[in-house]
């Protein structure tokens, strides 16, 4: 269901090793003004050469200024418009040399340029043909990832410093170039090219592989109903959408995308930490540096959908659902390195500050106010076939005001997000902790103020050009129950209507993305497409309303464990776990259970694997505060029976850490644990207990524990 307009998403990547004192086969040095040395450029482009570079000067095609303030100008630029027609599309090549080059290659060889890139530029593609070649010129960089004589390049954005850029001609092709041609753009800035030149010259070895799902890693579980099998088949989604070369697309760690031969989006890859932070923390860690990283890159704090968006590097309005505050929470207390743990911080406290900037938070209500992409149980694409089909999907569409709507969901994440920035500067002694927990207080009371509906009892999105709610009852109702936004009162009128099989489908496949009494409630039928399961492309639309989305679930697992009712957690934290065990699907069908949408998508996989070790099991790991938590939460069905993790990687100091448990639970406050830490012991607290048990066990680390909980 979601569009991957990447310049490059598809690209294979090769890491480059510059050759010292490497003799040019071929050179251009633009030293004499004037002359552009056979080399044809985009015409917007402009292209004059003087000073001994050549100048290529990126704007926008439009000038449609309503146009270019929707979030899909935004994200994709003039890319959005070429798709809505609204304009012709274009050659995909900044630059083309001229032809008859005649370069024989008979040994691998690297194309290098000095550049002064002052534009958000990331990645840019060389490509080559031979004489005999008909070059079909593409419209974009993605039609051109279909040839295998192309190759991915990358340079750092923004920046006046000289950077020299080599990319490698595919180490496996010979042959005679003819030609070759830069492919990419931006909607913004400037490129200065000092010389372009090729050389012989081998590329550099591929980064080491990390490991995310071999057998030295992954867990072993035993849970009635669950194999092994597809426990670990989950780890392996991890591996099979790993992008090992960096950097790419600003982002300068190894990454997974959201889906198999994909490019990575913000959302899924900050979600997919959930899953790899018990392989591999490393990899994990270095997924909350690039985040951080990127951030940088922008002025205003904002975190970007993904890393090719056409506003890269300037102000804008639009990003993904920030469930990344929740993983940078637990990141930042599981990490061992103070320095990355401050980073995380001040990722978090910049992120929040956008979020509830001017530009984002309604001034009459203090609420936060969306995009459709910032949403997550409603499609991130406009639909004209959806149009006018009920009020749901009428007040998702664009109008010349973009501030629409203000959603549940994302009002509660980024007062999570105010929350966890105060409680971890709490922690780390900062001066303006109080200041984010000020920010959670406010915006929870927007929340209780203007989503609550006292006559039906529940909370619903806000219209803000009408100002009123609209009434219809979808999944993120429940969101407010978490870190005590929603009053004691208002949970009990809540909860009700959680388990009502009615609503929600509790007792069956909970929950639906939309209540099963609202009109707009469809399922997505089962149909040809390999993809989306759907009849047709109009049915695609409908898996947003209706299907359990693993991105709903996790969010009322948390609420209902923060609310109090670890006994409706366990219930529903299961019916995840069921559903999608080797399932790791976009979604699922709330009748049949059957997966639909994307396959091996990463974020279901992570949500998957969480639900077992974060929440069945239990088991948190602090570094700050030096405790090892076990506080399981066991659903009915699994009294009287024994579940078993060995082996569990524990992100300590001191190396190879392993813990395993053993656990049987024989009602809401008895049960059996076993537990044992192999390898280097951490320091600190042992903390063990039962949701709905009376007390707590708190003694000091030890490598073994057993006993009975209550």
């Amino acid at each position: 269901m979601k569009k991957l307009m990447m310049l490059c998403g598809f690209v294979a990547v090769v890491a480059l090793a510059p050759v010292a004192n490497a003799q040019s086969v071929k050179r251009w040095g633009f030293d004499k003004s004037g002359d552009q040395e056979g080399w044809t450029v985009l015409p917007r482009l402009i292209g004059p050469v003087f000073g001994g570079a050549m100048w290529l000067h990126f704007s926008p095609r439009t000038t449609d200024i309503q146009a270019m303030t929707k979030w899909t100008y935004q994200e994709n630029g003039d890319d959005s418009l070429v798709s809505q027609g609204k304009l012709e599309p274009e050659d995909a090549s900044m630059i083309t040399s001229p032809a008859g080059l005649g370069i024989v290659v008979r040994e691998p060889m690297q194309l290098r340029l000095r550049v002064i890139n002052l534009s958000p530029i990331t990645d840019f593609l060389v490509a080559w043909r031979t004489s005999d070649q008909v070059w079909h010129k593409p419209n974009t960089a993605t039609d051109a990832s279909n040839s295998k004589q192309i190759r991915r390049c990358s340079m750092t954005p923004d920046t006046k410093d000289w950077q020299e850029v080599i990319c490698s001609i595919d180490p496996s092709w010979t042959g005679t170039i003819d030609q070759i041609a830069l492919l990419g753009g931006a909607i913004r800035g400037d490129l200065w090219i000092d010389f372009i030149e090729i050389v012989p010259g081998r590329s550099a070895p591929l980064a080491d592989k990390p490991d995310l799902a071999s057998d030295r890693v992954m867990p072993h579980v035993s849970i009635p109903g669950i194999s092994q099998q597809g426990f670990e088949e989950a780890f392996k989604v991890f591996d099979r959408n790993l992008t090992v070369e960096a950097p790419i697309q600003g982002f300068n760690y190894p990454s997974v995308g959201w889906m198999k031969n994909s490019g990575w989006l913000t959302l899924d890859l900050s979600l997919a930490v959930n899953g790899t932070k018990w392989v591999n923390s490393r990899f994990s860690e270095n997924i909350m540096r690039g985040f951080a990283e990127m951030q940088a890159l922008n002025p205003d704090g904002r975190i970007d959908m993904w890393p090719g968006a056409a506003i890269n590097g300037q102000v804008g309005d639009v990003s993904p659902m920030p469930r990344i505050f929740d993983v940078a929470w637990d990141m930042a207390r599981r990490t061992q390195d103070e320095q990355l743990r401050d980073q995380i911080y001040q990722m978090m406290c910049k992120y929040v500050d956008w979020w509830l900037s001017g530009s984002k938070r309604d001034a009459q209500t203090g609420l936060v106010w969306a995009y459709l992409v910032d949403e997550t149980w409603t499609d991130t694409s406009e639909s004209p076939q959806m149009a006018g089909r009920n009020s749901i999907w009428e007040h998702f569409s664009h109008t010349d005001d973009p501030r629409l709507l203000a959603p549940i969901d994302l009002n509660v994440q980024v007062a999570a997000g105010a929350y966890y920035a105060a409680q971890l500067g709490k922690l780390l002694g900062k001066p303006d902790a109080d200041v984010y927990r000020k920010k959670f207080d406010d915006l929870a009371n927007a929340i209780n103020t203007h989503l609550w509906d006292e006559k039906s009892g529940a909370y619903y999105n806000y219209d803000l050009p009408a100002h009123r709610l609209r009434l219809d009852l979808i999944a993120s109702t429940f969101d407010p129950l978490r870190l005590g936004i929603a009053p004691d009162a208002r949970k009990r009128r809540l909860l009700p209507k959680l388990v009502d099989p009615k609503l929600f489908n509790w007792g069956r496949w909970p929950l639906t993305s939309v209540a099963r009494t609202n009109p707009a409630y469809d399922v997505a039928s089962a149909g040809t497409k390999p993809n989306y399961d759907v009849e047709s492309e109009n049915d695609s639309w409908l898996a947003w309303f209706g299907n359990v989305w693993p991105l709903t679930n996790p969010t009322g697992v948390k609420a209902l464990e923060e609310a109090g009712r670890p006994d409706l957690a366990a219930e529903l934290n299961w019916k995840t776990i069921q559903i999608f065990h080797i399932n790791y699907r976009e979604y699922a069908n709330p009748d049949t259970g059957k997966g639909g949408g994307a396959q091996d998508t990463t974020a279901t996989a992570a949500i998957y694997i969480a639900a077992i070790i974060d929440h069945l099991f239990g088991i948190d790991y602090d570094a700050i505060e030096k405790r090892l938590t076990i506080s399981p939460h066991i659903p009915k069905e699994l009294y009287g029976k024994e579940l078993k993790i060995e082996r569990l990687i524990l992100p300590t100091a001191k190396g190879d850490t392993r813990l395993s448990l053993s656990l049987r639970q024989s009602g809401p406050s008895r049960g059996r644990v076993e537990m044992a830490v192999s390898g280097p012991l951490p320091e600190g607290t042992l903390e063990l207990s039962l949701p709905s048990g009376r007390k707590k066990v708190l003694v000091p680390m030890q490598a073994e524990w057993s006993g009975e909980l209550q």
